[in-house]
């Protein structure tokens, strides 16, 4: 039996690009994952702060080998608010993995009206009639330390912001703020 825990099994959250208003939920874990029942199933609750909650269940995607394993699903954008993703799993002996949460923020878009979103240290701004038409925007935070790689010298000087669905062509220029105490080296953006 195996008595310790995986180096990783990390939650991933980003808006689908090809299907408007559903997030794309992702857990990426150096052992398979199993449920209370003991199916290799991983679930991951969430809630909404306008009172929407329940479990989504993931299923592989892909895998390579028995040392990464890529479950996933996705979850309809129905309701505004603020997301709540929460995953603990476990493997095949039943060893607890550390909890995982991940908050994602969802703003519902008409092109009427503008839009803005605030997360960490980050606000994006719509404004009226940049997209044609109306759909739920989703933005998150991801914590520096569940990134794989990071170019030499590069000192991040904030947690990976996303704001999605990046294949909507912008008819007006949308901003992105941060808000930052001081940085003492020039600072890039990556897209």
């Amino acid at each position: 039996n195996i008595v310790s825990v995986p180096d990783f099994s990390d939650l991933f959250a980003y808006q689908n690009p090809g299907i408007q208003n559903y997030l794309d939920v992702y857990i990426v874990s150096q052992r398979r994952v199993f449920n209370e029942l003991g199916n290799e199933e991983p679930l991951v609750e969430y809630s909404v702060t306008q009172g929407d909650s329940g479990s989504v269940a993931l299923s592989e995607l892909t895998s390579y080998g028995s040392a990464l394993i890529i479950y996933h699903t996705s979850k309809e954008l129905s309701t505004e608010g603020e997301y709540t993703f929460t995953y603990q799993g476990s493997d095949q002996s039943g060893n607890l993995f550390e909890v995982d949460s991940l908050k994602i923020d969802v703003d519902y878009y008409d092109p009427g009206s503008s839009s803005r979103i605030v997360v960490g240290n980050a606000e994006y701004n719509l404004p009226r009639a940049s997209l044609d038409s109306p759909l739920m925007i989703a933005a998150g935070a991801i914590p520096i330390h569940r990134s794989v790689s990071l170019p030499e010298g590069f000192v991040p000087v904030s947690e990976i912001i996303m704001f999605g669905p990046n294949d909507q062509k912008l008819n007006r220029s949308a901003t992105v703020i941060f808000s930052l105490k001081e940085t003492e080296q020039t600072m890039s953006i990556y897209q």
